[in-house]
This record gives structure tokens, C-alpha cells and sequence, in this order.
């Protein structure tokens, strides 16, 4: 008899090193907390694991047998996997990654990111497919949500009728919308990428020291500040500004809002100087004058209201208070309080112009009324009152027409006297 004895440790020892390697991949697949499946090279699910079902919904019966092709949402994220796979066999690469969309069982899309490698036999040739899938949905649909923000913050800057800047730490431009090209005259690709063109001379020594301290701080309120147009025009500028940080919390820059009221800051000039020069010549008017509004609230007044009145109040008291309740407690003034209300009420719901209407006071003063409706707006938000002391005015009126009068009784008393006269000595 004849016997033949190998030694077959080593052997023994490889296959056990392969049946432990496969017993951990085993594992690994089975407590995956992601998707995992092994894929023939026919393209159909050989095994899935469990959190690799659950994600597109079905049961591990329903999803083997299935192929790539019926749980992918997209020909083109289909062909793209194929190509991959592809260059997998041909041993171009050795893994390939992937984010591609799946079709879930209840008919949705997912996002998954996809690993792939090729399993290959001792000889060196393709056995399966083993993939791993990571849900990226969420992910995707932030990044959509955040690209849909981006989008409409594009579209608002852009169309923004404000002018609207970003600058940078290093005091450079990041941001120049068409609001500020419009109010600057200085286009975006002029100042992108360089120092802030608008500052005017006076404060380019010290604009270096102010941004240092805007990123220190917070950003600013509304602040009104002079900035320089291209041609050289100073503009007058209602500036706020926010900082801009990353997710870390760095500052990466300071967003500026412009608002051109340089036509306003004129206008308020303007006003100021007309509202003066109006305080100055109703002051100094002998007249009484008082501008009220609709609801009756004084505007403008002079001292010389109070003083026509014989009131005893000041200019101060009389200023955004009620007219109509400061002459109601005053209407002993007046000789018919009634008639002088009932008569203010009509010529205000007329809005018709007065002039020279007489107020009979318990003085025996006459006062005379002018009535004006401020246009404004296509309605009449204002009225104006003018009351004038006539007094003296009617006495030497009255005393005229006095002496006329009596002048007139004086001649009809000569041309009667005359006429007897000549009665008397007429020859027979």
C-alpha cells in the first residue's frame, strides 16, 4: 500500500482566513447603519441589507431580484452608474463615487450617495458588485432650499432700488449691485476687488479707523453720512450697515445699505429756510394769524392771535393744541359765542374763501375775519385764519359817516333856508 501525505496547514490556515474575512464582511453588511447591497454583474440585487431597503421602501423579498435600472429614477444618473461600472471592469479604477437619484416603492425620489467597488475570484475576475448607499435627501433638498434663497437674494439685490455694497475686512468691494452704480456712478467691475471708491477726501485719512471699529461692533442704524460720486459731486447718505458672518462665526464682511437723499436733504433745507422766513413775517404781522389742520390742531400762530383776542396766552401754549377748545374756553370774549361757532363750522365745511367778515366782541371791539383753505393733496388739510382788530377803523367810519350826515342836514337846511328866503323877497 502505498501512502501519500501533504501537508495542508497552510491551506487550512488561508481558507480559515477567508471564512473569517467573510464572516466580518457578513457583519459589516448585515449592521450597516447605511445601505448596503451586492450587485451581479447582470445589474440585478443579489442581497440588501436592511437599512438599504428601508430606504426605498420595500422588503428584501420585494427588492432582490430587482435590477439597477427599476430603482433608478434617471436614464442619465443610470448611464453615468453604467459608465463607472464599466471602467470598474476594465480595471481603470479601482472604486467610483456617485450621487445619483433612486426611486422610492411609494413612487419619490431620493438622493443617495453611492460607493462601488469589484469583487474579483483568485483569478482575477469579476464576481459582483458590493455598494454602499448613503440617504443624502435632506441634504440635497437644504442645498436646493439654500440655492432657491441664494436665487431670490440675488434677485432682490439686484433689483433693489437701494444701493446695496459688501465690503471686506481688507476694506475691499465684494459687492456692488446696479442700485449703487445708479447712485455712485462707479459700474461694478470698475470698484469689485478694490478699495471703496466713494469716500471723500476730507475722510479717506480717518475711513480706515471707521471701518475698523464698524467690525468691531455690530453694524449701525440708519446714519446719515456725505459720500463722493464719481464726478466729484458730494452726496448726502442714509447708510446702515449689518456684519456678515461664516457658520464658524468669522466675520467675512459688512453689508451696506444706500439710500440717496441727497433731493430730501435739499428739500429740508429748503423748508427750513421758507418755514423761517414765514415764522419771521407772521410774527412781525399785526394781524392775528394761526394755521390749523384738519382736525383743528394749531400749526403756525403768532403772539398777535392771543393779543387780538385780549386771550391771555402764549405762543408756546397755543402750538399743536385744539383752536376750536382754546376759543370755546374763551367764549365770554364773544357777544354771540353761539352765532361765532355755528358760522366757523359752515365756513369750514364750505372750504370757500372769506373775506372781511366782522366778530362783534363783549368789549365792543370788532374784529375782522379773513378765511383761507390750504390746497393740498386734492383736499384741503389746512386752513388759515386772519383776524384783524377794526376797531378804530369803524369809529372813524362811524364818525365819517356822522359828519356826512350832518353836512348833508347842514346843506338841506341852507337850500331850505335859501328857499324862504327867496320866497319872501319876490316883487309883486
Amino acid at each position: 500500500m502505498l501512502s501519500i501525505v501533504r501537508d495542508i496547514t497552510q491551506r487550512k490556515q488561508v481558507e480559515e482566513a477567508l471564512r473569517q474575512s467573510e464572516q466580518r464582511f457578513r457583519n459589516a453588511f448585515d449592521a450597516a447603519a447605511i445601505g448596503m447591497c451586492i450587485v451581479g454583474l447582470d445589474e440585478q440585487l443579489l442581497e440588501a441589507n436592511l437599512p438599504f431597503c428601508q430606504m426605498l421602501g420595500y422588503t428584501e423579498a420585494e427588492i432582490l431580484g430587482l435590477s439597477i435600472a427599476e430603482i433608478t429614477y434617471d436614464t442619465d444618473d443610470l448611464q453615468l452608474d453604467r459608465d463607472y461600472s464599466q471602467q470598474l471592469l476594465s480595471g481603470q479604477i479601482p472604486y467610483f463615487h456617485l450621487e445619483k437619484r433612486y426611486r422610492h416603492k411609494a413612487g419619490c425620489i431620493l438622493w443617495g450617495h453611492l460607493s462601488v467597488s469589484l469583487v474579483r475570484d483568485q483569478n482575477h475576475q469579476p464576481l459582483y458588485y458590493v455598494a454602499q448607499v448613503q440617504d443624502i435627501t435632506q441634504r440635497k433638498r437644504a442645498e436646493a432650499d439654500l440655492r432657491e434663497t441664494h436665487e431670490i437674494l440675488q434677485a432682490v439685490i439686484q433689483s433693489s432700488p437701494v444701493g446695496i455694497n459688501i465690503i471686506a475686512p481688507d476694506g475691499t468691494v465684494k459687492l456692488w449691485n446696479p442700485a449703487a452704480e445708479e447712485i455712485f456712478g462707479w459700474r461694478a467691475a470698475e470698484v469689485l476687488g478694490k478699495p471703496l471708491p466713494i469716500i471723500p477726501v476730507a475722510q479717506q485719512a480717518t475711513f480706515p479707523d471707521w471701518l475698523e471699529r464698524e467690525f468691531a461692533g455690530h453694524g449701525c442704524s440708519p446714519v446719515e453720512v456725505q459720500r463722493q460720486h464719481k464726478n466729484g459731486q458730494l452726496l448726502d447718505i442714509s447708510l446702515s450697515t449689518a456684519i456678515l458672518r461664516d457658520p464658524n462665526g468669522q466675520i467675512i464682511g459688512s453689508l451696506g445699505i444706500f439710500i440717496d437723499v441727497t433731493d430730501r436733504k435739499w428739500a429740508e433745507a429748503e423748508l427750513t429756510t421758507l418755514t423761517y422766513r414765514l415764522s419771521t413775517l407772521v410774527t412781525g404781522m399785526q394781524s392775528g394769524i394761526l394755521l390749523e389742520t384738519e382736525s383743528r390742531q394749531v400749526v403756525i400762530a403768532n403772539q398777535s392771535f392771543c393779543d387780538v383776542f385780549g386771550i391771555a396766552c402764549t405762543l408756546e401754549s397755543l402750538m399743536g393744541n385744539n383752536s376750536q377748545h382754546m376759543l370755546e374756553d374763551n367764549q365770554q370774549i364773544f357777544q354771540d359765542p353761539r352765532q361765532v361757532f355755528d358760522r366757523m363750522t359752515e365756513i369750514l365745511a364750505n372750504r370757500t374763501p372769506i373775506m372781511g367778515e366782522e366778530v362783534l366782541l363783549t368789549d365792543g371791539r370788532t374784529l375782522e375775519r379773513d378765511y383761507i383753505p390750504i390746497l393740498g393733496g386734492g383736499e384741503y388739510p389746512e386752513h388759515l385764519w386772519q383776524y384783524r382788530d377794526i376797531t378804530d377803523r369803524k369809529q372813524i367810519q362811524l364818525q365819517l359817516e356822522q359828519s356826512k350826515n350832518a353836512a348833508e342836514a347842514a346843506n338841506n337846511a341852507k337850500s331850505d333856508f335859501l328857499a324862504m328866503m327867496s320866497m319872501k323877497f319876490v316883487p309883486l
